[in-house]
C-alpha cells in the first residue's frame, strides 16, 4: 500500500481492491469477499469496507487508508 501514496485515486481504488482480494482469498478458509466498498472521505483518505465469508462465518472489516 505504501506504493499508492500520492497516486491517482482511480489507480488506488483498483489496486487496493486487488490487494485485499488477493491477500484474503489466498487462505483456504476464505470463501470470498462481499460488499467491498471504497469511499473517498478526505483529500487523501479512502475508507475501505468489506465482508469476508469464511468457513467460520462472516467477518466485516473497515479500514482507513491514506493515499
Amino acid at each position: 500500500l505504501i506504493d499508492l501514496i500520492g497516486q491517482d485515486f482511480d489507480l488506488a481504488f483498483s489496486e487496493i481492491e486487488r490487494l485485499i482480494v488477493e491477500a484474503l482469498t489466498a487462505d483456504d478458509r476464505v470463501g470470498g469477499i462481499e460488499n467491498l466498498m471504497l469511499n473517498k472521505t478526505a483529500k487523501n483518505t479512502l475508507v475501505v469496507s468489506f465482508t469476508v465469508a469464511t468457513i467460520f462465518g462472516s467477518i466485516t472489516k473497515e479500514l482507513e487508508v491514506e493515499v
